[in-house]
């Protein structure tokens, strides 16, 4: 599988399931397979932000990832983001909650931060990793050139091209990668852009946004 959204777009909202980005964290880590099924958080826990004109001008990510990392930080020094995500629909171009997954080496264990307005929640504790986990390639999100909202903006353009999208938005990103994920052909440095009328995704129109290039393209099946 080229994307995990070949994982999700067969799957509904469920409002006790894993968030999206727990997904991307375990396929970052090669600890589930591809092609299957997954539930992610409800569409109630995107947030609106700001509309189309200003997806281009703020990015609640860029502004998200540092509050993010520094309260994981004060849980492990050591922590390296995987992944990160709205966790269901939300709203508007410019979702404003985010949640980020972190792996701490020294610890085996994956921790999940939400930040909701600008403010992170305390880091918790997620799943145990593999001992013995290997980060064989990975992308620093401060250095990311194409923030999500933009990504978003970009994703749009070009989907329309070809028709109307849906107004919700779902947006997610993997930053790390093992060999495992790897043979999967999990990639990182991409933004998945999924645009969807309602939680089933039964209209979803899915694309990827490069994070340095912003290059746009169709996701793959």
């Amino acid at each position: 599988m080229g994307s995990w959204m070949a994982s999700v777009r067969g799957a509904r909202f469920s409002a006790r399931g894993p968030a999206l980005f727990a997904l991307l964290a375990l396929l970052a880590l090669g600890l589930v397979a591809c092609g299957g099924s997954a539930s992610t958080g409800g569409s109630d826990e995107g947030s609106s932000g700001g509309g189309d004109g200003a997806a281009a001008a703020e990015d609640s990510f860029t502004a998200a990832y540092p509050t993010a990392l520094e309260a994981m930080q004060a849980v492990a020094e050591d922590c390296m983001p995987l992944g990160a995500g709205t966790g269901g629909l939300a709203l508007a171009d410019v979702p404003s909650n985010w949640s980020f997954t972190f792996y701490s080496p020294g610890k085996n264990m994956l921790y999940i931060v939400d930040v909701e307005h600008g403010a992170a929640g305390e880091p918790r504790e997620f799943i145990e990793a593999p001992k013995g986990t290997e980060i064989t390639k990975s992308i620093d999100p401060a250095t990311i050139e194409v923030g999500a909202a933009q990504a978003v903006a970009m994703a749009r353009e070009f989907g329309s091209q070809s028709g109307t999208l849906p107004k919700n938005v779902l947006v997610a990103g993997s930053f790390a990668q093992t060999p495992q994920s790897a043979d999967a052909g999990t990639d990182i440095g991409v933004w998945e852009v999924t645009f969807a009328s309602g939680t089933d995704l039964a209209d979803a129109q899915a694309f990827t946004v490069d994070m340095m290039t912003g290059e746009v393209a169709a996701a793959k099946e």
